[in-house]
């Protein structure tokens, strides 16, 4: 993670900066104490588990007897996980001509992909639309997918892994009905 200072003023970095994962300044007892009343500690992208802050004190010798004199204190921080928002890859506006097919894969920069980091093996639903009556939608591969209501329709819903779900719609093909032209509106949700 990264550490934050909402002020820094009247403090010298001799290492790191504000906004890293570890810094060294030095400044008055004030300026130090404003600077640590705003901290806040922000972790990685995605990150859930432990982690720790050390805080060393060094008085550079400045008053009292003894010289030099560090204190250390530690705290242990536990970022708790929490469900992120699965993430739709999708391109933009298409057109074809009358009685053609579109396909949606990398050859023909259409690429539509999901990704979703919180759920490793585990299954995910993803609905696929049009518009009713303008055409209908056809999976490049059905294999360990659950799809309702088939393979070959206007609508329908896949349950599998993400990689399953990419590999199905890594070649969708779009098949407007014969001599449709128009807008049709593609949902994924």
């Amino acid at each position: 993670g990264v550490l934050t200072m909402g002020s820094t003023g009247g403090l010298s970095f001799n290492a790191g900066a504000n906004g890293a994962a570890s810094m060294s300044f030095f400044g008055s007892a004030s300026n130090v104490n404003t600077a640590l009343g705003s901290l806040l500690y922000i972790p990685n992208l995605h990150y859930n588990g432990s982690d720790t802050f050390t805080l060393t004190t060094h008085d550079f010798g400045s008053s009292g007897a003894g010289g030099q004199l560090n204190d250390v204190d530690t705290v242990a921080i536990t970022v708790n996980a929490i469900n992120d928002d699965p993430i739709l890859v999708f391109p933009g506006s298409q057109s074809i001509d009358e009685d053609q097919t579109l396909v949606f894969n990398g050859p023909n920069s259409t690429t539509i992909s999901i990704s979703d980091v919180d759920s490793g093996g585990n299954d995910v639903l993803l609905d696929l639309s049009t518009i009713s009556g303008r055409g209908s939608l056809m999976l490049a591969t059905t294999s360990g997918l659950t799809v309702s209501p088939g393979t070959h329709a206007g609508a329908m819903q896949i349950e599998g892994t993400v990689a399953e779900i990419n590999a199905a719609i890594n070649g969708l093909v779009y098949a407007p009905n014969t001599n449709f032209e128009g807008t049709v509106l593609l949902t994924l949700t």
